[in-house]
């Protein structure tokens, strides 16, 4: 097809692949007349890429809902880029005003996502794990870091220090100077004919600090 000018059509893409090391894919526009296009070359912005996920298919082969496109036709060169898909939007929160997000579309229209908040200023980047998530935050009012693994155990960074599980801990004692106290008083207790069981143990073997 040969046309004189540039065009735009709206549809879906329906099936990606790489080419020559370039990703391309189908253009499906929507029930026209050409449904089930070639494969084109897919456009992305400068620093940012992605592939999306192909649409399911019923059983009669017809694909089902996908991610949006939109195709550029100059002449006979054709070139798709891939928008949002509405099988991923649907999983992913709301967004404030003058806000951006990054997204994975993963199985099961499950997502893992980055979002920097237009009305706070603060960054969150969440990370499907199973039926849970694991996430790091970053709060702008008050710089503090929170990570939260899926298992419920959290660490939070703040400019006092680090707070490791629930908030208001005990702090934590240095494992050498501790070791070395004790040994002088199990010293003097042995001198006093007194001995005791000694301190063992009392190293974190995963939390090491300064």
């Amino acid at each position: 097809m040969n046309r004189d000018m540039l065009e735009w059509d709206v549809g879906k893409a329906i099936l990606s692949a790489y080419e020559d090391g370039f990703p391309h894919a189908q253009f499906d526009a929507e029930g026209g007349d050409e449904a089930g296009a070639a494969q084109c070359e897919m456009l992305s912005p400068f620093g940012l890429d992605g592939r999306p996920r192909d649409p399911e298919a019923d059983a009669d082969g017809i694909p089902g809902v996908g991610t949006t496109a939109l195709r550029a036709i100059e002449g006979r060169t054709q070139h798709i880029l891939v928008m949002g898909d509405p099988r991923a939007t649907e999983a992913l929160p709301q967004l404030e005003k003058g806000s951006a997000r990054l997204y994975a579309h993963l199985a099961d229209n499950k997502v893992t996502w980055f979002r920097l908040d237009g009305t706070t200023g603060s960054a969150k980047l969440r990370v499907s794990v199973g039926n849970s998530e694991s996430t790091v935050e970053v709060d702008a009012s008050t710089g503090d870091i929170t990570l939260t693994h899926q298992s419920g155990t959290v660490i939070v960074l703040k400019s006092t220090g680090a707070e490791i599980g629930a908030a208001g801990g005990q702090a934590l004692a240095f494992a050498a100077p501790l070791v070395a106290w004790a040994a002088t008083v199990e010293t003097r207790l042995t001198a006093l004919g007194k001995p005791g069981a000694g301190l063992s143990g009392s190293g974190t073997t995963k939390v090491n600090g300064t």
